[in-house]
């Protein structure tokens, strides 16, 4: 019988929230077990997720920040750096530096981490620079032909089309999507980013047929 008052069957209780987008109930039940145990690092991370998903940036920021602080485990520091560079990524536009520095350090501590280089590739992806789109490809190239599950490839394939769709290349951005879409065909994202590709795709074509 699960008993909420334990720390365990709590954390328990909160993941079910977590995973079902119950976000509020997560952060609460989330919360109470950080109250009883600050350095609990593994439940402040779930808590950060919490945040980031209700766009409470600056209370994720907050928890990752503690966790990297504190913690003395690599794995934990990781995937701190990984998510505060998501957060900085996702909220205030003046933090794309720090979104990128948090990226970086997170890759660098584990480079055969293909999560970490596919957070990285995002970020530089919403850098909207050239030169970083340059680097994400880079980086997404390595993935996709990496050891990597199919959902992670699939991922890596849609960043690429997306990278391709604002290079303005976007034959290329639809071989992507569908490589995506051939992988997992439950990434709605690549649907979607496969729509506005044919549609661009379409436009230029009609464009430079009008040329003539």
């Amino acid at each position: 019988v699960i008993n909420p008052s334990e720390s365990k069957h709590r954390e328990a209780i909160a993941d079910y929230y977590l995973e079902n987008n119950y976000l509020d109930e997560a952060a609460r039940e989330y919360e109470e077990i950080a109250k009883s145990n600050q350095f609990n690092y593994k439940v402040r991370l779930k808590l950060a997720d919490s945040y980031f998903k209700r766009q409470q940036f600056d209370l994720a920021e907050k928890n990752l920040i503690f966790v990297l602080n504190h913690s003395k485990n690599g794995d934990e520091i990781k995937l701190a750096h990984r998510k505060l560079a998501l957060v900085y990524s996702e909220g205030d536009s003046k933090n794309k530096t720090k979104a990128k520095d948090e990226a970086y350090r997170g890759s660098h501590i584990d480079p055969d981490d293909m999560e970490g280089r596919l957070v990285l590739a995002k970020v530089l992806i919403d850098s909207n620079s050239l030169m970083d789109r340059e680097k994400a490809i880079d980086e997404l190239t390595a993935i996709i032909r990496s050891d990597v599950k199919p959902k992670l490839a699939a991922k890596a394939y849609n960043y690429l089309g997306v990278c391709f769709y604002k290079n303005h290349e976007y034959k290329k951005a639809l071989r992507e999507f569908q490589n995506a879409i051939d992988l997992d065909p439950n990434l709605t994202d690549a649907y979607d980013n496969k729509r506005a590709a044919r549609a661009e795709y379409e436009t230029s074509i009609q464009s430079k047929q009008t040329a003539y």
